[in-house]
């Protein structure tokens, strides 16, 4: 039996879907996927356009049963009497089970990368009602959904499609999933600046090889956030080399604002390689220092 079909054999029984009640996870098949033997690709390229609108309002209703901000989660357990919105995050849980799976098994980073592109659509309309939602997740599951979503943008590099999500789980204080150590402001500081830090150590100079903007609101995000001074000396470092990358007509104020990032940086951490840079910053600067005023001479009347 299909998956699908053991999810309609539960809803007709009035059984809650959970991955005990299914037995061991496997990809949840469309309803426009009407063969078990539809391989998983084809399957979840499927999704109609009804589906995708229902992922949509369910994401928006996720959190309408619970009181919102500062709710501790709970799991959708075997016992529930499951809503339609609990319904879809047990589906799209179901689903990402399967998806890390496949990800677990892939040992090159690019293809991870690829595969993961190649995933998060199939989530994209759920999240979108709940970044429209604006309330907090109630569930265990949903949870874990919006935040691996927010760690998968970002390990795509899609900044701009991960900033929103960044904003809502800070917002909403969700957790990382349990297999990562660090906090969500240490994991979205560190993942930016290094790719940031890394773009620029390849980029030619005078190239933006990574949005300022994008650095700049990761502080603003951050900036009331706890951790370690190095992973802040690294977002300094990061905004310290995006501003170098253009000077413009503006060089000067550039220049004097790079020097106080930088300075910033070896404040919170000696060893993060910029004092070359301070070094040649401060020698620029003193160059293009406008020639001090000479003082009107003195006449005796």
């Amino acid at each position: 039996m299909s998956l699908i079909a053991k999810i309609r054999a539960l809803e007709a029984a009035g059984l809650p879907v959970t991955p005990e009640a299914l037995g061991q996870a496997v990809v949840v098949e469309d309803v426009a996927a009407q063969s078990g033997d539809v391989p998983p690709v084809i399957a979840e390229a499927a999704i109609s356009p009804a589906r995708r609108h229902r992922q949509l309002v369910l994401g928006r209703i996720m959190a309408a049963s619970g009181s919102g901000f500062g709710t501790e989660l709970k799991p959708i357990g075997a016992n529930d009497d499951l809503s339609p919105a609990d319904m879809e995050i047990m589906q799209l849980k179901l689903q990402l089970i399967d998806h890390q799976q496949t990800l677990k098994a892939t040992k090159s980073q690019e293809t991870k990368i690829a595969i993961k592109r190649e995933f998060a659509p199939l989530y994209a309309n759920w999240i979108k009602g709940v970044l429209e939602a604006d309330a907090a997740p109630q569930r265990e599951q949903a949870a874990e959904l919006i935040a691996t979503m927010m760690i998968w943008a970002i390990d795509c590099g899609e900044y701009r499609d991960a900033l929103p999500l960044v904003e809502f789980v800070l917002k909403h204080k969700v957790p990382m999933p349990a297999r990562f150590d660090r906090d969500v402001a240490t994991f979205v500081t560190d993942q930016v600046s290094e790719a940031a830090i890394a773009a620029y150590e390849k980029a030619e100079p005078g190239v933006e090889a990574f949005p300022l903007e994008i650095l700049g609101r990761v502080e603003d995000l951050v900036a009331d956030a706890d951790m370690h001074d190095q992973v802040k000396a690294k977002l300094q470092k990061a905004i310290g080399r995006a501003l170098a990358s253009d000077a413009g007509e503006e060089s000067r104020i550039r220049q004097e604002e790079t020097l106080k990032r930088y300075q910033r940086a070896i404040e919170l951490n000696p060893s993060v390689g910029v004092k070359k840079d301070i070094e040649r910053l401060q020698s620029a600067l003193k160059k293009s220092a406008p020639p001090a005023e000479t003082p009107p001479e003195e006449t005796n009347v």
